[in-house]
């Protein structure tokens, strides 16, 4: 009765200090509050063609062919701040291979690197180790029409804890970029449900490392 009841106030006290997300780029039918199209020409407004949640989510469409482009950007420093220190990016991502040409049958589409800005903090860059994409692991956010089906969505994580940046002063951003390599004709880029996903404090760690120890003694005793 005892590890019953420890185990449960375990339980209840991980769930009670596990974040929620926070969503800041939904797109229901304009740009959220924060955001802008970025530095080169890229295309973008909000499309019911695909959405990950709601009815709209942002679908962009480079004007330069073959390029790189940091082409969304979100300014709020306290955004920022918490990117560098205690939450993670997370956002869904969707190509539609009809929208797409690669005669040549080589080129790529890829949600690229990342980068985080201050005032005072510097710039920072992502790699693609600090980027999660369980769909394409080794080359994240790659995707390319005539290897990965008629449609395809995926959901992509970008880590700046690590990096070191202390946001500061009177500004702070992150720009997302995309990029690709031999695509005849461009198509869309949909992205939606972008979200602040906290990442858990030691204190979390623990209290899940306890409440797992304490349910394998209970199964033990059985």
């Amino acid at each position: 009765m005892k590890l019953r009841t420890l185990l449960t106030t375990f339980s209840c006290i991980s769930f009670a200090i596990t974040l929620p997300a926070q969503v800041i780029g939904d797109f229901e039918g304009a740009l959220d509050p924060g955001w802008a199209l970025g530095f080169n020409p890229t295309t973008g407004a909000p499309s019911t063609t695909w959405a990950s949640t709601g009815s709209y989510s942002l679908a962009m469409k480079p004007s330069t062919l073959n390029a790189f482009s940091f082409s969304l950007q979100f300014n709020d420093l306290v955004t920022a701040q918490k990117l560098a220190s205690t939450h993670k990016l997370q956002f869904d991502v969707h190509f539609i291979s009809s929208e797409w040409t690669d005669a040549g049958g080589d080129g790529y589409v890829r949600w690229d690197i990342a980068s985080l800005n201050s005032e005072n903090g510097g710039w920072s860059q992502l790699g693609n180790a600090n980027i999660t994409d369980p769909a394409n692991p080794s080359y994240p956010g790659s995707w390319d029409p005539n290897n990965w089906g008629a449609s395809h969505t995926r959901t992509l994580t970008y880590d700046f804890t690590g990096l070191g940046n202390n946001p500061s002063g009177g500004w702070g951003q992150f720009n997302i970029s995309v990029n690709m390599g031999n695509i005849e004709a461009a198509g869309n880029f949909y992205i939606d449900n972008v979200q602040l996903v906290a990442v858990p404090e030691p204190s979390t760690l623990a209290l899940a490392g306890l409440s797992s120890l304490a349910l394998m003694m209970a199964r033990r005793r059985k």
